[in-house]
């Protein structure tokens, strides 16, 4: 029994460090804000979120909750996500997002941000209404039982998400709050919903907690990684849902701001937390969990014993360790 309880991996003694998560926000926001001043189009501002998944919304969204602890599937966002069957364009982007209770896949639409809120008479716009119409098409689509089952199967999700209630999220990004600060304000409040947000380019803000996500595509061959955050740091908790995306080692070798040696690093050490989550897992440490989320582990090869440990953050106690102490944690989950 002893070794069912034992660790079954090795964390590195010594990786070279991630790009610090306030150096990160400096240099993201420096070059989104450039962005937003150059008036950009729809599609940049997508590249721009792909290479930066903490900074699109959603990632722990669960309607009647203030704010989700459960990882995303599968620890990424996924971008340009094809709803087969759908005729009409497919969201920009996809969490799929999960509480012990609820999954909730948040779909997001991102509209170019120079588009109006208003008409000179101060009436809702057409372009608003048009993008509100997409939205609802999709809320639509998903009510059809066949076609959520499709969406299941298409992006793989595990069973134990699809067990849970399903409670999609619309996310609608739009244009600027500075057009009319109050105006705009209570246009947005009279268009929420329990299930549809609305929201300006204004609210877009780095989320610390997606400082490990990365950004996927889905394919006909299944998942495959596109961007690998320079913040990313690997271990136990994300392993298994990491091992289902292919080209991460591709995807960390472009990666901004970080070192060759850490490139290097980090495709060496995709390879080897996938070859893990292949095998036979035994017990993680409190202190290598990353994420409040459910994990089923079996202890032995028959299946016999099962477990569903639910994971600590270890984040839930920065506020009470140094910057120091907060450094050697993180760093040694590799």
């Amino acid at each position: 029994m002893s070794d069912l309880l034992a660790k079954t991996y090795e964390l590195h003694p010594a990786p070279p460090p991630a790009l610090p998560w306030e150096d990160y926000v400096n240099r993201m926001q420096t070059g989104w804000q450039d962005l937003l001043a150059s008036h950009p189009s729809e599609r940049e501002v997508q590249a721009f979120l792909e290479r930066h998944p903490s900074l699109v919304p959603g990632a722990h969204v669960v309607p009647g909750q203030l704010r989700s602890g459960h990882a995303p599937f599968p620890c990424s966002l996924v971008t340009q996500p094809t709803l087969t069957g759908l005729t009409q364009r497919t969201p920009d982007f996809l969490w799929m997002s999960s509480d012990s209770l609820t999954f909730s896949p948040v779909f997001v639409e991102l509209e170019a941000p120079d588009k109006p809120w208003l008409t000179a008479a101060g009436y809702q716009s057409h372009q608003l209404t048009q993008a509100l119409h997409q939205v609802d098409e999709w809320s639509e689509w998903f009510g059809r039982l066949e076609n959520r089952q499709v969406f299941l199967e298409a992006f793989e999700v595990p069973s134990y998400l699809r067990q849970r209630k399903w409670s999609p999220v619309w996310l609608l990004v739009y244009g600027r709050r500075d057009e009319d600060p109050e105006a705009v304000s209570r246009l947005r409040s009279r268009l929420q919903t329990a299930n549809r947000i609305v929201m300006a380019y204004e609210h877009l803000r780095p989320d610390r907690d997606c400082d490990d996500y990365l950004c996927v595509r889905r394919t006909s061959n299944g998942y495959r990684a596109v961007t690998v955050p320079p913040t990313v740091r690997l271990g136990p908790s994300t392993a298994r849902d990491l091992a289902i995306v292919a080209g991460k080692a591709e995807a960390a070798a472009i990666q901004e701001w970080v070192t060759p040696e850490r490139r290097e690093f980090l495709a060496d050490r995709f390879s080897y937390w996938d070859e893990w989550a292949q095998g036979q897992h035994g017990l993680i440490s409190t202190a290598d969990r990353r994420f409040l989320r459910p994990t089923l582990l079996f202890f032995n090869r028959l299946n016999l014993i099962s477990v569903v440990v639910f994971a600590e953050r270890a984040r839930a106690a920065d506020t009470a360790c140094s910057a120091t102490e907060r450094s050697k944690r993180t760093a040694a989950n590799e």
